[in-house]
């Protein structure tokens, strides 16, 4: 990194690269706890993932209007520009996965309290062509296997 005559523009692209890498970890967060709750199947991530997913939207609008700012007031060029153009799409890619992950604790969520209709896991297997007997021993293991009915219906609505 070459440093600018404007020490302040260098503070302010430091700046950026901090906020990506807290946006970053955040997400990071997100998927630690999703993963989680999809390997021990007694977490409930819900709660805590929604959280993070606010703090990460509030840091995409924050990084956005920094980019913006740095574009309209320091008019950059070469590999600045580039930085701040990569950063944009980062910015972008990374909200979307904390909503994707969110999205997934949820629908735990919902598997959790018993009320996975949709997505029960029968349908799950059938949706991704894996051996059912195979399955039910995974599921049986694990304690869940009096959800499924006949055909993939849920069986344990509250």
């Amino acid at each position: 990194m070459r440093e600018h005559i404007s020490g302040q523009y260098d503070a302010e692209l430091d700046e950026l690269r901090a906020m990506v890498t807290e946006m970053g970890g955040l997400v990071e967060r997100q998927l630690q706890a999703v993963c989680l709750g999809l390997s021990t199947w007694d977490a409930d991530p819900a709660e805590p993932v929604a959280a993070l997913d606010k703090a990460v939207n509030r840091l995409e609008v924050s990084i956005d209007d920094a980019c913006t700012h740095i574009i309209a007031r320091r008019q950059p060029t070469a590999s600045d520009l580039r930085l701040v153009m990569s950063i944009v799409k980062a910015i972008t890619d990374l909200e979307r996965i904390g909503d994707e992950t969110t999205r997934i604790a949820k629908m735990l969520d919902h598997f959790h309290c018993g009320m996975m209709v949709v997505l029960c896991p029968a349908a799950i297997i059938d949706r991704a062509n894996i051996d059912k007997a195979d399955f039910g021993l995974v599921l049986r293991a694990r304690g869940h296997a009096h959800c499924c009915g006949e055909g993939g219906t849920c069986t344990s609505r509250k």
